[in-house]
Protein backbone atom coordinates (compact mmCIF):
# COMPACT_ATOMS: atom_id res chain seq x y z
CA UNK A 1 0.00 0.00 0.00
CA UNK A 2 1.29 3.79 -0.83
CA UNK A 3 0.74 7.04 -1.38
CA UNK A 4 -3.13 8.22 -0.75
CA UNK A 5 -4.31 4.50 0.40
CA UNK A 6 -1.93 4.66 3.56
CA UNK A 7 -3.32 8.17 4.42
CA UNK A 8 -6.94 7.33 4.23
CA UNK A 9 -6.51 3.62 6.02
CA UNK A 10 -6.21 3.06 9.23
CA UNK A 11 -2.80 3.51 10.37
CA UNK A 12 -2.71 0.77 13.39
CA UNK A 13 -3.55 -1.67 10.29
CA UNK A 14 -0.85 -1.30 8.18
CA UNK A 15 2.03 -1.32 10.95
CA UNK A 16 4.58 -3.11 9.03
CA UNK A 17 6.88 -5.00 11.92
CA UNK A 18 10.81 -4.33 11.69
CA UNK A 19 12.51 -8.00 12.90
CA UNK A 20 15.66 -6.58 12.99
CA UNK A 21 14.70 -3.78 16.02
CA UNK A 22 14.59 -4.59 19.36
CA UNK A 23 11.35 -4.28 21.32
CA UNK A 24 12.14 -1.67 24.17
CA UNK A 25 10.07 -3.41 27.14
CA UNK A 26 11.73 -1.64 29.56
CA UNK A 27 11.34 1.97 29.12
CA UNK A 28 13.48 4.41 27.93
CA UNK A 29 16.90 4.62 30.03
CA UNK A 30 17.66 7.74 32.19
CA UNK A 31 20.06 10.21 31.30
CA UNK A 32 22.86 9.24 33.92
CA UNK A 33 22.47 5.00 32.78
CA UNK A 34 22.90 6.50 29.13
CA UNK A 35 25.96 8.68 30.31
CA UNK A 36 27.21 6.03 32.34
CA UNK A 37 26.80 3.05 29.76
CA UNK A 38 28.54 5.62 27.33
CA UNK A 39 31.41 5.91 30.04
CA UNK A 40 31.72 2.54 30.76
CA UNK A 41 31.67 1.79 26.71
CA UNK A 42 34.48 4.37 26.42
CA UNK A 43 36.56 2.65 29.39
CA UNK A 44 36.23 -0.86 27.60
CA UNK A 45 37.36 0.81 24.16
CA UNK A 46 40.50 2.13 25.75
CA UNK A 47 41.77 -0.67 28.07
CA UNK A 48 41.22 -3.79 25.70
CA UNK A 49 44.42 -6.14 25.39
CA UNK A 50 44.68 -6.05 21.61
CA UNK A 51 46.93 -4.21 19.18
CA UNK A 52 44.46 -1.56 19.13
CA UNK A 53 43.59 -1.68 22.70
CA UNK A 54 47.31 -0.51 23.14
CA UNK A 55 47.06 2.02 20.65
CA UNK A 56 44.41 3.94 22.00
CA UNK A 57 45.65 3.34 25.73
CA UNK A 58 48.68 5.23 24.68
CA UNK A 59 47.17 7.83 22.33
CA UNK A 60 44.91 8.79 24.96
CA UNK A 61 46.79 8.46 28.14
CA UNK A 62 50.49 9.27 27.35
CA UNK A 63 50.25 11.61 24.35
CA UNK A 64 49.59 14.89 26.30
CA UNK A 65 51.27 14.06 29.22
CA UNK A 66 54.32 13.70 26.83
CA UNK A 67 53.81 17.02 25.19
CA UNK A 68 53.84 18.66 28.85
CA UNK A 69 56.65 17.24 29.37
CA UNK A 70 58.59 18.17 26.46
CA UNK A 71 57.14 21.48 26.79
CA UNK A 72 58.62 21.64 30.58
CA UNK A 73 62.09 20.36 29.35
CA UNK A 74 61.72 23.76 27.11
CA UNK A 75 60.31 26.43 30.03
CA UNK A 76 62.05 24.79 33.29
CA UNK A 77 65.14 27.06 32.47
CA UNK A 78 63.17 30.02 31.13
CA UNK A 79 64.12 33.80 32.17
CA UNK A 80 61.37 36.37 32.55
CA UNK A 81 63.50 38.76 30.22
CA UNK A 82 64.08 36.59 27.14
CA UNK A 83 62.21 37.34 24.39
CA UNK A 84 61.91 34.16 22.17
CA UNK A 85 59.65 31.87 21.21
CA UNK A 86 60.31 30.55 24.86
CA UNK A 87 58.90 33.14 26.96
CA UNK A 88 56.55 32.74 29.93
CA UNK A 89 53.98 34.60 28.09
CA UNK A 90 54.38 31.66 25.27
CA UNK A 91 53.47 29.09 27.60
CA UNK A 92 49.57 29.10 27.83
CA UNK A 93 49.37 29.16 23.74
CA UNK A 94 51.89 26.85 23.04
CA UNK A 95 49.91 24.35 25.78
CA UNK A 96 46.53 25.25 23.99
CA UNK A 97 48.04 25.05 20.44
CA UNK A 98 49.59 21.43 21.77
CA UNK A 99 46.72 20.13 22.82
CA UNK A 100 44.32 21.42 19.90
CA UNK A 101 46.43 20.06 17.66
CA UNK A 102 47.43 16.48 19.81
CA UNK A 103 43.94 15.55 20.38
CA UNK A 104 43.14 16.12 16.36
CA UNK A 105 46.49 13.53 15.90
CA UNK A 106 44.19 11.16 18.13
CA UNK A 107 40.74 11.29 16.55
CA UNK A 108 42.85 11.18 12.82
CA UNK A 109 44.65 8.03 14.30
CA UNK A 110 41.97 6.47 16.45
CA UNK A 111 39.58 6.26 13.63
CA UNK A 112 41.09 4.59 11.24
Amino acid sequence: MEGQAIMQGNVNEHRLINPNKMQLGYGKPSGAKTIWMLYVRMLASIFNLKKNGFKQMFMRLFSLPLYFLILWAFYFEAKDYQRAFITKSGLIFNAMVGTYFISIMNTICLCK
